[in-house]
């Protein structure tokens, strides 16, 4: 019975990779994926008061959508609600700590006195230290873990249950940092590998559980010209350029419309990270030196730290 049972699991992966490999093919030739409309929405969104954060609401801010806007900096993230609320869009701002926990189980109640679920939750605030890691210091460095990391996952635990139970969308913007390392930016890199990590692995969950009603998608944008990357430095812009805001926010939208599980920005990129297990390690990080992996040499801190909220996640 297990020879049966495993042979028919393996005609079912194959089954899967030629169907998958097929319309992806339709897809690369069309040039045209099923997208699915975000309409009629209760959509939460961390890291609002500016930069990504801001855009994402923006686009989001149409189709009879509720808008609820998280972040630190209560006096931006207000304006939100003059810019934002329309005939076709209402708005919620919410202050949070990211970092904290109380401060996210507040932020579900609250949240929960305006609504009965969250339809699609944007895990986009973040924070990030641009220094060797001998001179970061521990608070620095717990600081950046507990935002970028921690809180991710305490916010997706706290509104994962009424997700399983009415269905939704976990969408976790990460960075090409989640997927190779790089200099100036070693808490910031475990951070988002951890939530590369942590996203994958979820999905691992949700499949064992036959749970399909709950999407998850991540996001890897390389650099992105917001002010938490002042001053980085791109070595090859025609390769590698640094992003524009609101095109890291379009796209970030049409993955999530489109449902996938990953998307790498630019796509270019995918061809740095595929390296990872194929060259030895002391050559993948010459390699990864040669593109201008250092930008960050050139950093310059603009943001205050403490103000988690204030920094948005860009890459």
């Amino acid at each position: 019975m297990f020879c049966i049972a495993y042979v028919l699991e393996i005609i079912l992966f194959l089954r899967l990779c030629v169907s998958t490999l097929f319309w992806e093919l339709v897809y690369m030739v069309c040039r045209n994926r099923p997208r699915k409309d975000i309409k009629d929405s209760h959509i939460l969104i961390t890291g609002t008061s500016q930069g990504l954060g801001k855009l994402l609401a923006k686009k989001l801010a149409s189709n009879g959508n509720t808008l609820h806007l998280v972040d630190i900096n209560t006096t931006l993230n207000e304006e939100n609600i003059k810019e934002l609320t329309s005939d076709e869009c209402k708005v919620f701002t919410y202050h949070c700590d990211i970092g904290k926990l109380d401060s996210i189980l507040a932020l579900k109640e609250n949240v929960f006195k305006n609504c009965n679920k969250v339809d699609y939750l944007f895990n986009n605030a973040g924070v990030i230290v641009g220094k060797l890691f001998p001179e970061t210091s521990l608070k620095e460095m717990n600081l950046v873990m507990s935002v970028d990391a921690i809180g991710v996952m305490n916010m997706t635990q706290i509104f994962l249950p009424e997700m399983m139970e009415h269905g939704g969308h976990l969408i976790f913007v990460s960075s090409i940092a989640g997927c190779v390392g790089a200099p100036f930016m070693t808490t910031y890199t475990a951070a988002k590998h951890a939530v590369t990590g942590f996203s994958r692995s979820l999905l691992f969950d949700l499949d064992y559980m036959g749970v399909d009603h709950v999407k998850v998608t991540t996001v890897f944008p390389h650099f992105t010209n917001t002010g938490m990357f002042s001053g980085a430095s791109v070595k090859m812009p025609m390769l590698f350029p640094m992003l524009e805001p609101d095109y890291v926010a379009e796209q970030i939208v049409i993955a999530t419309r489109e449902e996938r599980n990953e998307l790498i920005l630019p796509r270019v990129t995918n061809y740095v990270v595929v390296y990872v297990y194929l060259m030895e390690c002391r050559v993948f990080r010459a390699y990864c030196k040669l593109l201008g992996n250092d930008l960050m040499k050139t950093f310059r801190q603009t943001r205050d730290v403490t103000i988690q909220g204030a920094i948005q996640n860009g890459a």
